[in-house]
């Protein structure tokens, strides 16, 4: 966890901030990271980022049309040196909330990563949480840290004072995500994030103006965009989980599957298909007809991003990481065989 000195910086930073800029990640945490700073500071635009890795200019030129005097990156593992400078030399603030095993940059002075600091890795949204302070959005915490397979701090109070959300028995984060009627709420926000950009800041001020979790599942105008988009993907997920688990190799315990289409689901589909086979390294490969093919890894007891990181090795233009048991990565097509052949004899 940071320190209370650190809380209290990311405060000033916030309030200094004339016209912030959030880039955030394109899951659960990230989208309630960015919900809670932004109700709590009353201003700030939204950008969802998909691929920052190979796309951070078109992201700077992005916050610099938007005029922003401050950019904030939340739950963000891939910011690189040459974005850094780039923000430096334009004289903008940068201020990086973040949990992942990363480098440190050298001038990226406003950085709080609570894993250089401890070791540990809560989830973004519940660092912004503890920014913010406000009892009425731990809601929105709970939904980000749950999604990142984090259990907060407050997760206890909110069961014991929101027992229509955590309606299951549960131990582990996970069975919060798949069991209990918060799960759904999870899906809608990540599923929302899959939608046009124009979809996505409708979701961002919809969520920034509700006062409870009731108003998201309501089916009514304002909520139409993101729960048709929540019941086409989480058919297309259903129908994803049967073909995947056909291609499990139960003596090399390794799912390796890829698949194709308009839409990537691979970070939510992963997660599903670990909780469903418990002790199975799970591989995910998505390709949308490019060059290119993303990857979502899932482990454990397997450290997926140490076999991602070796997988990649001298692959051009391959890049990857992300957490022990929950990495990501991406490489050229024509690799393809290659790195699957790597990733099952790391595995």
């Amino acid at each position: 966890m940071l320190t209370e000195e650190q809380f209290n910086e990311i405060r000033e930073h916030l309030q200094e901030a004339q016209n912030p800029v959030f880039f955030y990640d394109s899951d659960a945490d990230g989208l309630s990271s960015f919900v809670l700073l932004a109700k709590w500071l009353g201003k700030g635009y939204g950008v969802v980022i998909k691929d920052f890795r190979d796309m951070w200019e078109h992201y700077l030129n992005k916050a610099e049309q938007l005029g922003a005097d401050c950019i904030f990156c939340l739950d963000l593992p891939y910011l690189n040196k040459e974005f850094v400078d780039a923000v430096n030399e334009k004289n903008l603030k940068l201020v990086s909330i973040d949990h992942h095993d990363t480098e440190k940059l050298k001038g990226l002075e406003f950085e709080y990563n609570t894993f250089h600091e401890s070791g540990k890795n809560e989830s973004v949204a519940e660092l912004c949480y503890e920014v913010t302070q406000q009892k009425k959005d731990m809601w929105i915490a709970v939904v980000g840290c749950v999604a990142d397979v984090k259990m907060p701090s407050f997760f206890e109070e909110f069961a014991k004072e929101n027992p229509e959300w955590i309606d299951c028995e549960y131990e582990t984060a996970f069975d919060v995500r798949y069991k209990c009627r918060l799960g759904k709420l999870i899906d809608v926000f990540n599923f929302g994030l899959k939608d046009t950009t124009t979809n996505v800041v409708r979701l961002q001020k919809f969520l920034i103006k509700a006062q409870f979790p009731s108003e998201v599942l309501e089916e009514n105008p304002k909520t139409k965009t993101f729960l048709d988009k929540y019941d086409f993907l989480n058919k297309i997920i259903k129908k994803l989980v049967v073909k995947a688990e056909k291609k499990i190799d139960i003596e090399k315990k390794l799912l390796f599957f890829t698949y194709g289409g308009t839409t990537g689901v691979s970070q939510h589909l992963s997660d599903r298909l670990m909780y469903r086979n418990p002790g199975i390294t799970i591989v995910l490969g998505y390709n949308s007809g490019g060059e290119k093919i993303k990857f979502s890894l899932r482990g454990n007891p397997v450290n997926v991003r140490e076999v991602v990181l070796k997988a990649i090795e001298g692959l051009e233009g391959a890049g990857g990481g992300g957490h022990k048991f929950s990495s990501g990565a991406q490489i050229c097509m024509s690799d393809l065989d290659l790195f699957r052949e790597r990733v099952e004899n790391l595995v």
